[in-house]
């Protein structure tokens, strides 16, 4: 009798607890699931056991589309290995529906430490959370801007001690005297470690060395796109990109799937492809119904140099999505089909800075004198950065008979920002040098663009010292 009370005992404690047990790994599962936003969860808090390789990017990157633990753990992963080709898929972990995601993919665009992610972290300093906007701030730090100014400005008020912080550093690494004001009220800040960030920041203001000083030089910061020259970039991602025709058709399935994420991944890694078969899946995937899957589209077309999608990626450069719109800009300028040239003026005049941004690249890249003519409007943008491009866009056509250009450099080397003061000097340096008699000039606007950008001509943009011009040059002008 007392086996069998026994017995019974055991299976009614065994009805209780298994559905206690089924109920807790749903709601653990549950939890992975949307991450929530409160404490740090271990796949946050713990450090990554393993230090990624380069060699994993591929798989990393795929892991961006899986939960928001995956999705979290791979962006960390991707700071880690710091590869530019990165940068991408980071720019779209951003808009990621978990803060989780969000935060570590801000976190790493500053480790990347590549340019193309300024404006998206500007942007996430607006953030609804604050791991969000601190991260945002930290790297801005790390990837110091003058454009970013007047958003570390709101963000040095705002109600996150941490963001606070961050904005003071990011401020104070980027020595804009515009912020003096900002960083002398936050000496009064409650928080001991903002009043500490914002006195080392004003530290910096004073000091007008720290003003100039800049982690590229002018050459590194008219390449940040990374594709200058564009055929040199695409050679680089097929060189690091090995898609045999398995994966090719796997990432072509792919961008049929219901998963937008899976469809972004899929055409991200397609632009290393050069089959037929890729090619008309990336351009079917310009009529996605996605604008983040049509630019992810248009880019890998750019990047695979494909001209007969010219005309379609021309069209959607007048979208009415912005993201869009400045996607398919910087795609015809990789492609450098003049063809494509009333298309790249048309997007100058967008009114999105970084549409007119990546439009004033494209000008330079496309080059001629119609180009030439509307960049020198351009130098003119109250944007710093448009100007920047501008600047970059006349070494980059550096036709040394256009006085109107060398005017217009001449300007700029005077221009309110250090930065485009900084490459336009640079530019005007690179131009004496090519007028010199004892310097060849390496290409005109006239000629084939495919001469100019040559992977066996000398680069035209100082992707690295060029030795036999610098003893030509200005001393004031040096880079």
């Amino acid at each position: 009798m007392k086996t069998e009370m026994i017995l019974v005992a055991s299976l009614m404690l065994c009805s209780v607890i298994l559905p206690r047990t089924s109920m807790s790994t749903v709601s653990f599962q549950d939890t992975q699931g949307d991450c929530g936003c409160s404490d740090d969860p271990p796949f946050i808090r713990d450090r990554i056991p393993v230090k990624p390789q380069r060699a994993d990017l591929a798989q990393i990157t795929t892991d961006l589309s899986g939960d928001c633990a995956t999705a979290a753990i791979a962006s960390r992963k991707l700071g880690m290995i710091a590869d530019r080709s990165s940068v991408g898929p980071l720019l779209r972990a951003m808009h990621h529906k978990s803060c989780r995601v969000r935060a570590a993919a801000a976190d790493a665009l500053g480790k990347v430490g590549d340019r193309r992610a300024v404006s998206s972290l500007i942007s996430a300093l607006a953030d609804s959370d604050p791991r969000v906007r601190s991260g945002a701030a930290w790297s801005l730090a790390d990837l110091p801007d003058s454009s970013a100014v007047p958003a570390l400005l709101t963000a040095i008020t705002d109600n996150e001690k941490h963001v606070r912080q961050a904005a003071s550093t990011a401020l104070g690494a980027i020595g804009d005297s515009r912020a003096a004001s900002a960083l002398t009220a936050a000496l009064r800040d409650p928080q001991k470690d903002v009043r500490q960030a914002a006195a080392e920041a004003l530290g910096k203001l004073r000091r007008p060395e720290v003003a100039a000083q800049r982690s590229e030089s002018p050459a590194e910061r008219c390449s940040w796109e990374g594709w200058l020259p564009p055929a040199a970039g695409r050679q680089r991602i097929r060189n690091s990109t090995h898609l045999d025709a398995a994966t090719v058709s796997r990432l072509i399935a792919r961008t049929r799937s219901r998963d937008k994420n899976d469809r972004m991944l899929a055409a991200e890694r397609l632009g290393a492809a050069q089959d037929a078969g890729s090619m008309q899946a990336l351009i079917e995937m310009t009529a996605d119904s996605d604008p983040m899957v049509q630019e992810a589209a248009v880019r890998a077309l750019g990047r695979r140099g494909a001209v007969s999608a010219t005309p379609i990626i021309a069209r959607l450069a007048s979208s009415p999505n912005s993201h869009l719109r400045q996607g398919a800009v910087w795609a015809l300028g990789q492609l450098q089909d003049r063809s494509a040239l009333n298309a790249v003026i048309t997007a100058s005049r967008d009114t999105s800075k970084h549409v007119r941004g990546d439009a004033t690249w494209a000008l330079g890249l496309i080059g001629g004198p119609r180009a030439s003519a509307r960049v020198n409007e351009l130098a003119n943008d109250p944007i710093p950065q448009v100007r920047l491009a501008a600047a970059c866009s006349l070494e980059m056509i550096h036709d040394t008979g256009d006085s109107r250009g060398r005017d217009t450099l001449l300007r700029l080397s005077n221009d309110t920002d250090p930065l485009v003061r900084e490459v336009a000097r640079w530019a005007i340096g690179r131009l004496t040098a090519r007028s010199s008699p004892r310097t060849p000039i390496i290409a005109r606007a006239e000629e084939p663009r495919s001469r100019a950008l040559s992977l066996n001509s000398q680069p035209l943009l100082g992707l690295g010292a060029v030795a036999e011009y610098l003893d030509h040059l200005p001393h004031s002008f040096r880079p």
